[in-house]
């Protein structure tokens, strides 16, 4: 039970990662949540935009998975941070070429 947290956390980068690629085939904004309170001006560019973001987004969970597995839990979760607050910061600088 000591490496479950890093397995549940490739499990949840996996479902990220499985998720933006279905975004990014079928190129339809419908399956973004709430995506009806935003202006979008060009649904297929701004879909692969979220796509892309997603992807981004499951490079923290994944760094902690991998981290996990290789060390502690201790060093997974300052991984899981990290990796999060780089890929949000990265979103943004993304998000904002779209709008």
């Amino acid at each position: 039970m000591e490496k479950a947290f890093p397995i549940l956390m490739l499990f949840f980068a996996g479902a990220i990662i499985l998720y933006a690629l279905l975004l990014a085939a079928t190129k339809d904004v419908k399956l973004i949540p709430r995506q009806q309170s935003a202006k979008i001006p060009d649904p297929k560019a701004y879909a692969l935009r979220f796509a892309g973001i997603m992807g981004l987004v499951s490079i923290g969970p994944l760094a902690c998975g991998i981290a996990g597995l290789i060390y502690d839990n201790k060093r997974a979760v300052i991984a899981l941070i990290v990796g999060l607050v780089f890929s949000l910061w990265g979103a943004t600088q993304l998000i904002k070429k779209v709008m």
